[in-house]
């Protein structure tokens, strides 16, 4: 079970869930109820600055973008766990629009797409980030709990 907002599935959520789906079961069938297994991402994009616009205010605006959170103006940030579900891959081309979203960004290339703590398996050439049947994509960007996923913005050119 995916729970809104990234929630645990807890034991008293799986008893609960597990007896909702008690009537709807076949005799002779079981029921399981799985967690998530969060996938935390290593995402690394260099981000060329137009001319005329300051770099801080752009990777602010940037590192908003993909947030993993509910947004100042009601919007949901890239990677608010409602976003993603199980199995469901990271597309690059996603990931460099919602940068390329952003006024004051010239371009974008992402120098590192890869799952945290893991050598890249070729993600990037791919251009995805495959998941796994109970696998769910995670990148909170919280410098204190890196293992939770990142994006770093190196940032070049503006002023």
């Amino acid at each position: 079970v995916d729970r809104r907002h990234g929630r645990p599935a807890d034991p008293d959520f799986r008893a609960e869930i597990t007896g909702l789906l008690e009537r709807y079961r076949m005799a002779g069938g079981d029921v399981e109820v799985d967690s998530p297994v969060f996938v935390p991402l290593d995402i690394v994009l260099t981000v060329c600055v137009a001319a005329g616009y300051f770099r801080a205010n752009v990777k602010r605006a940037v590192a908003e973008v993909f947030a993993a959170g509910d947004l100042p103006d009601g919007r949901r940030g890239f990677f608010h766990p409602d976003n993603f579900t199980f199995a469901q891959p990271v597309y690059l081309s996603r990931v460099i629009a919602a940068a390329m979203s952003v006024d004051g960004v010239s371009w974008v290339e992402a120098t590192r797409f890869q799952r945290w703590g893991r050598a890249a398996a070729g993600e990037r050439a791919a251009g995805r980030i495959p998941m796994g049947r109970l696998e769910v994509a995670r990148c909170d960007s919280d410098p204190n709990e890196p293992e939770n996923g990142r994006v770093e913005l190196v940032m070049r050119g503006g002023l």
